[in-house]
């Protein structure tokens, strides 16, 4: 599973962020999530895209790639439960 093209569009009522994900089969869909305006989310946190993700690459069985940076404090409590991609990056 890999994370691709990411996009945060904001108004004045609320924020919704874009990703396309792609699976290990090739087949791409888009993801969305929408929060209030003032929730002040970034799309470019690699813990966020993780604790969201991560329940479906296991389900899945797939590596996990997230091209943003990953805490490892963060990171190291799910460790077991699936490799991460290379693309997963650490701060």
């Amino acid at each position: 599973m890999i994370l691709k093209n990411v996009e945060k569009l904001v108004t004045a009522e609320k924020t919704r962020v874009v990703a396309e994900i792609e699976y290990g089969d090739g087949f791409s869909e888009s993801w969305w999530f929408e929060t209030h305006s003032d929730d002040n989310l970034d799309e470019t946190n690699g813990c966020f895209w993780v604790s969201i993700m991560l329940p479906v690459a296991v389900t899945l069985g797939e590596n996990l790639q997230i091209p943003f940076k990953i805490d490892n404090n963060f990171l190291s409590k799910f460790r077991r439960y699936r490799k991460f991609g290379k693309c997963g990056t650490r701060s």
